[in-house]
């Protein structure tokens, strides 16, 4: 690909994102409410935040051998980080 080719790729899909801002309008931004189920994993991974956390603590882990514990945490349900 050639420059001219690039800068002019570049420009067109620039062009094509500034004239069709109403498609994200279509997200809104929504409060969790008890019932949604993905607010439910977000209370659980505080929860299990917190149980890590008090574990590492009874264990006399520094400050910083537990941050670096929780850095590494991963969600036991969905495999996604706690951090």
């Amino acid at each position: 690909m050639n420059r001219r080719a690039f800068l002019s790729s570049t420009i067109a899909g620039s062009l094509g994102m500034l004239a069709a801002p109403a498609a994200a309008r279509a997200f809104s931004e929504q409060s969790c409410t008890a019932s949604d189920p993905a607010c439910k994993a977000v209370a659980q991974h505080a929860e299990l935040r917190a149980r890590i956390d008090a574990y590492l603590r009874s264990k006399g882990l520094s400050d910083a051998e537990r941050a670096v514990a929780m850095a590494r945490a991963v969600c036991p349900f969905c495999g996604g980080p706690l951090s």
